[in-house]
């Protein structure tokens, strides 16, 4: 069947609560950047979790209405 629909949401005040400091071509990789760290994945994870958990049902709800199915059992 594969993937019917997919729905992300995001909050762009909150964008630092999750973050790469580097990589990419405004911060390239340097031998000074990977020993620092700065490619790997930076977060709140707590306050990432208190924003997955406040969307995360409305964009369940968005998904199931792009694929055109319901939660009613058939």
């Amino acid at each position: 069947m594969g993937v019917l629909s997919a729905v992300m949401h995001s909050d762009g005040p909150v964008a630092n609560l999750l973050t790469i400091q580097g990589g990419g071509s405004r911060y390239p990789a340097t031998e000074e950047t990977v020993q620092a760290g700065r490619h790997f994945i930076q977060m709140d994870g707590k306050a990432v979790f208190r924003f997955a958990t406040r969307v995360m049902a409305q964009a369940t709800k968005e998904a199931l209405v792009a694929a055109g199915l319901t939660l009613e059992p058939d």
